[in-house]
């Protein structure tokens, strides 16, 4: 049980210390999460991290993102940095960077000739979340940025088909479990499975996260988990390996409902 809760905190916390940098597109605002702040790429960093002080929201654990959300704005395929803001929590929590003092930049708005980047802009709402607090969209655009101007432009459309709904995991997994081979179960026992998605079309790494005390559950949860349709996420053009948490309960109780 510490051991799961461990890898949980560790993951949530991962999670939100992962900090969104916002676009502006034709007047459109939206969240997006670069893989390393394009901010970061400027020649003297340095020098702009002392105008940041009190930006800090927290320890970014397992990730290369930053302590302070960037906004960028594209106008006629160029790059500006537009606001420099620190997250929820921070010392100067809603105080907006003064880009003309750290920039010496007018019009509050600095032209991002630095920023050699990927922009992967989320399309719509969330079709799910998977990997904690990982949202899945059915389209993202690329803004390939090269010197701060937009190099290329590309819309990537993704299979609708998602993954399964909770209870219909869980509904598939009991329901294909050999009962017969559980041994009479005293008290209720505890599995929780991990997986990955991927181009199988199948849960694949499927490995026992908790459950230690049941060989026979364990092998079970893994044999049927292994034969549930489970289309691929996508995520940046490509699918994508999330990995999921399922919790599964062995009882006498699921065993007169589901066996058979």
């Amino acid at each position: 049980m510490r051991r799961f809760t461990i890898y949980l905190l560790i993951s949530i916390l991962s999670t939100f210390s992962a900090k969104a940098d916002k676009v502006i597109i034709n007047g459109d605002t939206t969240n997006f999460w670069p893989n390393k702040s394009a901010l970061e790429q400027h020649p003297d960093i340095k020098g702009i991290k002392p105008f940041l002080k009190g930006y800090k929201t927290g320890t970014c654990m397992d990730c290369e993102m930053v302590d302070y959300i960037a906004e960028w704005t594209i106008i006629d395929n160029t790059v500006y940095l537009t606001g420099i803001y620190p997250g929820p929590g921070a010392e100067k929590e809603g105080q907006k960077a003064d880009l003309n003092k750290i920039f010496h930049a007018s019009n509050s708005r600095v032209k991002a000739t630095w920023v050699n980047a990927d922009f992967w802009i989320p399309i719509g709402k969330p079709l799910r979340w998977a990997n904690m607090m990982t949202p899945v969209y059915k389209a993202e655009f690329l803004f390939v940025i090269k010197n701060g101007k937009v190099a290329k432009k590309q819309q990537f459309n993704y299979p609708s088909g998602g993954r399964p709904e909770d209870k219909e995991i869980l509904e598939f997994i009991y329901s294909h479990i050999s009962w017969d081979k559980i041994p009479p179960i005293d008290q209720q026992k505890k599995v929780f499975v991990v997986f990955e998605t991927g181009i199988s079309g199948k849960p694949e790494k499927a490995a026992i996260m908790r459950g230690k005390d049941c060989v026979t559950c364990n092998e079970e949860a893994l044999r049927a988990l292994s034969g549930m349709p489970w289309p691929p996420d996508y995520k940046q053009g490509k699918i994508y390996p999330f990995q999921y948490t399922v919790p599964l309960t062995f009882s006498e109780e699921q065993r007169k409902k589901y066996g058979h």
